[in-house]
């Protein structure tokens, strides 16, 4: 198994728990998962079968692109202007 699938699995184990192990808040049900960029489509199937698996024992989840995220504050702030040098 690979270390990404044990990683998962561990997040998995963790977020099954009751009470959840991910956070010392319980209002704030989140995980935030760092992997190295090659690991990339790797773990975009990891989090869909996991989402699945999750949603099998009775969890709801969701999944943030946080580059969506990042293109819409740019776009609700002052976006992204060209600079010309002269």
């Amino acid at each position: 198994m690979s270390s990404l699938n044990n990683r998962i699995e561990l997040l998995e184990n963790d977020l099954k728990a009751k009470p959840s192990r991910i956070s010392v808040y319980h209002d704030l049900p989140f995980a935030i998962f760092r992997y190295d960029p090659e690991e990339e489509w790797a773990l975009r199937r990891e989090v869909r079968l996991l989402a699945t698996r999750l949603e099998e024992s009775g969890r709801k989840t969701g999944v943030v692109n946080l580059s969506d995220l990042l293109w819409k504050a740019i776009q609700d702030s002052e976006g992204i202007r060209r600079r010309c040098r002269t």
